[in-house]
């Protein structure tokens, strides 16, 4: 029965270990490497919240980017018109505004590759 009790323990404490809400040191946040990538595009980006990104193209009035949990949910918030003028690109959902094309062809490739 005690060791039982120690397995359960130690199921639960690993259970919470690999989130991806981007809280603490070493935890995966899907934001950070689409940051990099439109920087590198010369667009600045920051982190707004738990789960968007504000992109700033030089001239053009800022952009949003909402990561959701998964591909799925991204992609049932886009079906249920709850994420009415954006782009689903996996998890995120670009919201394009009146972007130039040129714009949205990089930030797009940014959000493709990861």
């Amino acid at each position: 029965m005690r060791r039982l009790a120690l397995i359960f323990v130690a199921a639960t404490l690993l259970a919470g270990c690999g989130t991806d809400h981007g809280i603490g040191d070493g935890s995966y946040d899907p934001r950070d490497s689409r940051i990099e990538c439109f920087a590198k595009d010369g667009y600045p980006a920051k982190k707004v919240g738990d789960s968007d990104v504000v992109v700033t193209p030089p001239g053009q009035r800022p952009l949003r980017v909402y990561f959701a949990s998964t591909p799925g949910e991204a992609e049932a918030l886009a079906v249920e018109s709850r994420a009415q003028g954006a782009e689903q690109l996996g998890r995120a959902l670009l919201y394009v505004g009146n972007a130039p094309e040129n714009v949205l062809n990089k930030l797009e490739g940014c959000l493709d590759d990861n």
